[in-house]
């Protein structure tokens, strides 16, 4: 963690702080909205993604304004606009999937009339918008609501039940909305020089954010996996959602993961949120807890969702799958094996290898090959469209790859450096979607 900035050729002054305070304790809690959300006396347009990776605290920020602030015209006038995107926000795709014309936004638009009416009394309507507008998947449209969680949203427990064997066999693992009796635990070993690696997600820099296939790493022995048979009838997953485990691990510190996963009939299993927790932190971020060689509850609150899965004749299936991801190497040297279940029985099962992404890598190249993007410094000539868009799918593409190969990173440098050049990003980005599909694009970036 100490070493994340040298990606960037530049040293991030304060990240030693952040390493030097894993807990939360002073440090954070002068920089933190937690306990002054009483103190917000002025109306805010909060703008995030469902994939974002402060998509939960986008959120949390209008709940707790709303509630709390000792100000009438702020909780009256706190707004959120949640879309399907990363931190960037605006655009139609994201990661493998497409949501539709509907998913674009105009930001610049939006905050303009906020701007106009806030700032300057011109009347735009901005005021009279509900709290939550909230774009669902799935349905690939927009919702509005005055509440958080949605007024209809019925929580619903589903139980993780298996015969012990949801490592290593993605059919054994099951979602129901009733426990099993006396089941086996299910297991796997963790090997902290072979972690499960990230595909997409709620992420910010380094691994490109949104939806993935993760069949791919199902298929690992080191995840669990939890499916729910092809629902008859469209369900809708809006709001939050967490996932309360009961597990033991050898190791001295260890972390959990969860996700939540849409199955597709073609077998493709796209992420929709996940969620992470140090096992030491179980309890409180501020008290560290001790190993967990015993069993113990821990709750994982996982990032915000909104989808729709569709009808009988889709035959999608909800998923849930599990995993231990270790940041901190030394602490738990060797092979982890780790336990979850509801029973005393214990299987085993192995690990194996992750997938490789060199050839995939490599092939990156292909689009625009480092050497066609480097520029002379005293060049004048203006970096065309054409050429941005290339430099930015190239970017999209080596962004996976940065942190372990050191080729890549470079070449990712000279291709961001290049988008950067072209005045107009919103015009790389539109055009970078129509150029993924094939479709022509003027100088905007607006299909032709």
């Amino acid at each position: 963690m100490n070493r994340w900035d040298d990606q960037f050729d530049t040293e991030v002054f304060y990240l030693e702080d952040w390493v030097n305070h894993p807990d939360y304790d002073d440090y954070w809690k002068k920089r933190s909205m937690n306990d002054r959300f009483e103190e917000i006396t002025v109306p805010i347009l909060n703008i995030g993604g469902w994939y974002d990776i402060f998509s939960k605290a986008t959120i949390e920020m209008v709940d707790q304004v709303r509630e709390k602030s000792r100000n009438y015209a702020a909780r009256r006038n706190q707004f959120v606009v949640v879309g399907p995107w990363g931190h960037g926000v605006g655009g139609r795709r994201l990661g493998e999937l497409d949501f539709g014309d509907q998913a674009r936004l105009n930001v610049a638009d939006l905050q303009f009339e906020w701007f106009e009416y806030w700032l300057k009394n011109k009347e735009t309507g901005i005021q009279n918008r509900p709290a939550y507008r909230l774009f669902v998947m799935g349905e690939n449209r927009w919702h509005n609501s005055h509440q958080w969680p949605l007024p209809e949203t019925q929580f619903t427990k589903y139980f993780l039940n298996s015969s012990g064997g949801a490592g290593s066999n993605k059919d054994n693992g099951h979602l129901a909305t009733s426990a099993l009796e006396d089941q086996p635990f299910d297991t796997y070993i963790f090997d902290p020089q072979n972690p499960v690696p990230t595909r997409g997600g709620n992420n910010l820099v380094g691994i490109p954010a949104g939806p993935f296939d993760q069949s791919s790493l199902e298929n690992r022995k080191d995840v669990l996996v939890y499916s729910t048979p092809p629902l008859n009838k469209a369900v809708k997953v809006v709001g939050p959602i967490t996932a309360t485990i009961y597990a033991a691990s050898t190791a001295k510190d260890t972390d959990f993961t969860a996700k939540l996963v849409d199955v597709h009939p073609d077998g493709k299993a796209y992420n929709l949120c996940d969620g992470i927790i140090r096992a030491r932190y179980r309890e409180s971020f501020t008290k560290r807890n001790a190993s967990v060689p015993d069993i113990v509850g821990v709750e994982l609150k996982l990032t915000r969702s909104g989808k729709t899965e569709p009808k009988e004749k889709y035959h999608n299936i909800m998923r849930h799958s599990f995993c231990g991801y270790h940041l901190k190497l030394h602490e738990s040297a060797g092979k982890t094996a780790l336990v979850m279940g509801n029973s005393e029985k214990k299987v085993r099962s192995d690990y194996h290898e992750v997938v490789k992404y060199k050839q995939d890598a490599e092939m990156y190249f292909n689009i625009l090959p480092p050497e066609t993007i480097a520029r002379d410094e005293n060049e004048d000539e203006q970096v065309t469209l054409e050429e941005a868009v290339k430099a930015k799918l190239l970017c999209d593409r080596l962004q996976p790859h940065i942190h372990t190969n050191e080729t890549h990173c470079k070449a990712f440098q000279v291709a961001w450096a290049k988008v950067q050049e072209f005045p107009d990003y919103d015009a790389v980005c539109k055009a970078s979607e129509w150029r993924e599909l094939n479709v022509v694009y003027d100088g905007d970036g607006d299909p032709v």
